[in-house]
């Protein structure tokens, strides 16, 4: 496996107990290397509730509703 040097970073609303970033980086981190995606890239993963990602999907989509995943 190829290490990239993309930046990735894990943002956790709630403390949750017992994720396991490390092995979500090392994932992450796979998939970005298989892809051949170029260094510098970034990838933010947000662990939230439904009423903010809500807010995101309105403020960035202009989607008044919740949803699963939101990528840019």
């Amino acid at each position: 496996m190829t290490v990239t040097t993309c930046q990735i970073e894990i943002r956790d609303e709630f403390g949750t107990d017992n994720f396991p970033g490390d092995r979500v980086i090392a994932a992450i981190d796979y998939v970005l290397s298989a892809h051949k995606i170029d260094d510098g890239a970034a990838i933010t993963m947000l662990l939230t509730n439904d009423e903010r990602v809500h807010e995101l999907n309105t403020q960035y989509r202009g989607v008044d509703a919740p949803t699963d995943v939101l990528s840019f």
